[in-house]
């Protein structure tokens, strides 16, 4: 039982999921702005046909912390790895290429992540200043993302078809980061599903491939309340501001 909520005036936040969450603790108005990041970058609509793009979700700390645990680090490690060398089988049949786009700048975490995603015929493309990753991101046909990750829903923003892994993990709190978590969303979905089922994977991956971009656009609207926002070069904020400064 919350016995006393923080007061903000307004608070600005990625979707109305988060928005309905926030509002048990705190007392604010709220404003839907997506990423603010991601709201810099125009859309981009073009892509190479019979590509996918695993986007990483590595996590350094969360590595070395379960390297010692070995049930954990199977979970959480080495079923992801072996996720995507059988998709990566799946995909070869179907003469789709898989690359996968890499999360770290700072070199000891990218050193690792590398060795991580060192997978044969699979390419990585790493992190570097200045990568233009919602452009590359862009180009690819179909992205996979986990729901844990900001960028799988910032693409989600840019319209672009991608499938959502939820952790095949249940340990709070990595639970809470499922898709449509706060809703009691179920974890399977039009385009997200539990990371691991291989045949479920490919089933959404053929649907998706096969769906027309408004199909598509309807689906990303019917789950609105759980992807983000798209507010090009953030005119919501940048009116709120205005407004306070000539007040």
């Amino acid at each position: 039982m919350i016995k006393k909520k923080y007061v903000i005036n307004n608070y600005f936040v990625f979707n109305n999921s988060f928005k309905e969450e926030l509002s048990k603790f705190v007392d604010a108005e709220f404003g839907i702005l997506g990423s603010p990041f991601n709201n810099n970058f125009k859309k981009k609509d073009s892509y190479l046909k019979n590509t996918a793009l695993y986007m990483s979700p590595f996590s350094s700390s969360t590595y070395s912390q379960f390297k010692n645990n070995k049930k954990k680090f199977y979970e959480f490690y080495q079923r992801e790895i072996n996720f995507i060398k059988k998709i990566n089988f799946e995909l070869k049949k179907k003469n789709i290429r898989l690359f996968i786009l890499g999360k770290w700048k700072n070199y000891t975490k990218k050193s690792i992540e590398r060795k991580f995603y060192n997978l044969s015929g699979i390419k990585l493309i790493e992190n570097f200043k200045d990568r233009k990753t919602f452009e590359i991101a862009s180009k690819f046909e179909i992205l996979i993302g986990y729901s844990s990750s900001t960028l799988t829903y910032e693409m989600l923003a840019r319209e672009k078809k991608i499938i959502v892994l939820n952790r095949n993990y249940n340990d709070y709190p990595f639970n809470t980061k499922q898709f449509g978590y706060f809703s009691n969303l179920p974890e399977e979905g039009d385009f997200w599903l539990k990371s691991g089922n291989v045949n479920k994977f490919m089933k959404i991956f053929n649907f998706l491939k096969k769906l027309s971009k408004n199909d598509w656009k309807n689906i990303i609207r019917k789950n609105k309340k759980f992807t983000f926002e798209n507010n090009f070069l953030n005119k919501k904020l940048k009116n709120h501001i205005q407004s306070i400064l000539e007040y």
